[in-house]
């Protein structure tokens, strides 16, 4: 897979003036875009197992249960649409991306 920095985007220009004239063909430079590394993160939300549920549970009413995935600054979450036990099946994928380099707090 190639990339900005391979010898075919070396004819891409970049000019300081806007005419060229024999002097200012040395202020043209070849310009290189750096492109970032894009990474994904998969986390798999599948089900939560003896959750200790409330009083509330006894008299009819269910809880709202949700799983919240943090990475970094992002947040994703995913919620069951009405558990009735203390088992609750997702079975979701949450999808994060991050590019590179990382942030500190990535890594």
């Amino acid at each position: 897979m190639g990339s900005q920095a391979d010898e075919i985007f070396s004819e891409a220009w970049h000019s300081d003036t806007a005419g060229i004239s024999g002097d200012g063909v040395a202020s043209i430079r070849s310009k290189v875009y750096l492109s970032h590394k894009l990474s994904y993160l998969r986390a798999n939300v599948i089900e939560a197992q003896d959750l200790h549920l409330s009083e509330s549970h006894e008299r009819g009413r269910f809880p709202k249960v949700y799983v919240q995935v943090f990475l970094g600054n992002n947040a994703l979450r995913a919620k069951v649409p009405l558990s009735r036990n203390a088992n609750p099946l997702w079975n979701k994928d949450l999808m994060f991306v991050a590019a590179e380099p990382f942030e500190e707090h990535l890594v």
